[in-house]
């Protein structure tokens, strides 16, 4: 998730990771094995009020629920 400062427009984009592994076989990390295309979220011109809205966000992505947070915080920050 990003802000684009230009535009004000927040976004984000799924991604797929997948396991890397080297040409001898062994674990080499994670990549990207596929990736969709971004979308916007909202429209906010200020940034401050986007990181006021969004404090926090980094956390709560690791959970089951993540995006769920992030669009319920989205929607009171948006007034939609």
């Amino acid at each position: 998730m990003w802000w684009i400062a230009d535009t004000g427009e927040l976004t984000a984009m799924r991604t797929e990771w997948s396991e890397a592994v080297s040409g001898d076989g062994a674990f080499a990390g994670q990549m990207h094995s596929s990736c969709e295309a971004p979308i916007v979220l909202g429209v906010e011109p200020d940034e401050a009020r986007v990181r006021e809205m969004l404090t926090g966000w980094e956390q709560y992505l690791a959970e089951a629920r993540g995006w769920a947070w992030v669009r319920a915080r989205l929607a009171v920050g948006f007034g939609d």
